[in-house]
């Protein structure tokens, strides 16, 4: 089963499990989102809003790609797939698809564990900044990992032959979360 198939199975699974108006009252993490496809599925396609959570740069040119050719549209799919993409009109692909928020933060089991004991203070913000860095200094290509000496973030990848990715505002989620007080924490 090739991955964009799994990735719609699941999006399915989450609606049929958890409600489709309950997916709607919060936000998904998308921890380990990769490329970003559930996340674009479901709020392109479900209107639930989802944050990506990955290391990676989002890479969603071939769904979008799908979006403007109408591939999700009714007419293209059907009326019973067409009642997992509720948000899907006739006539969506002629508007730009919505690019999900994202993350880009590189996580460790020992710090992420202090992390989670400490609660939010002025060191785990220090602690965020340096792990958002780590993954903009990361460069993921078709040989591995390569770590940016130069700063120079995104050359690598393209020498490796990684295709461009959709670049993305990251939204600093991190101050929400730490001025939600203390009571998440444990």
């Amino acid at each position: 089963m090739q991955n964009s198939f799994t990735t719609n199975n699941f999006r399915i699974w989450l609606a049929n499990t958890f409600s489709l108006e309950y997916l709607k009252t919060g936000v998904v993490l998308d921890v380990g989102g990769g490329k970003g496809e559930l996340s674009w599925m479901l709020l392109n396609l479900m209107g639930v809003d989802s944050v990506v959570v990955d290391p990676r740069q989002l890479q969603l040119q071939n769904i979008q790609t799908s979006w403007s050719k109408g591939m999700f549209e009714p007419l293209r799919i059907g009326p019973i797939y067409s009642a997992t993409n509720p948000e899907v009109v006739n006539g969506s692909k002629d508007r730009p698809s919505l690019v999900p928020k994202h993350l880009r933060i590189l996580f460790r089991r020992d710090e992420i564990h202090t992390f989670l004991k400490e609660g939010p203070s002025p060191s785990t913000q220090d602690w965020l900044d340096g792990a958002r860095k780590e993954a903009r200094d990361i460069a993921w290509t078709t040989r591995g990992l390569k770590h940016h000496e130069d700063g120079n973030e995104g050359e690598a990848a393209k020498e490796e032959g990684v295709g461009d990715s959709t670049e993305v505002e990251v939204t600093d989620i991190t101050t929400e979360v730490m001025a939600g007080g203390e009571e998440g924490w444990s």
